[in-house]
């Protein structure tokens, strides 16, 4: 029951992590001298988008719990694909430039 706790947390808690964190950026980019608006509606767009996921995570949580028959849908998985590297793109390319680093000054023998 412990696990099954901790991962629902963690899938809640990580599009609102999200929210949080675009939030934030959002108050960086309209407190510029000059506000950057088409950025800012572009993060505003993404809180949008974290917030819809937690919901849905919610929402299966209470059909589980109230035994309702789940529905099925087609999943579009080009979709399901784009979401991930959306999500994941730029920490994996930050993980990867970091090991390319390390790598790359393990070989300089000084």
């Amino acid at each position: 029951m412990g696990e099954l706790v901790a991962s629902i947390a963690h899938e809640v808690n990580q599009p609102l992590g999200a929210i949080v964190t675009n939030g934030n950026a959002c108050v960086h980019l309209l407190s510029r001298k000059v506000p950057d608006l088409d950025k800012s509606r572009e993060v505003v767009g993404r809180m949008i988008r974290d917030g819809m996921r937690a919901s849905e995570v919610i929402k299966r949580i209470r059909s589980l719990l109230q035994k309702t028959p789940s529905v099925k849908e087609r999943l579009n998985i080009n979709d399901t694909i784009q979401e991930v590297i959306a999500e994941w793109g730029r920490e994996a390319a930050l993980l990867f430039l970091m090991w390319h680093h390390r790598r790359a000054r393990s070989r300089v023998h000084l």
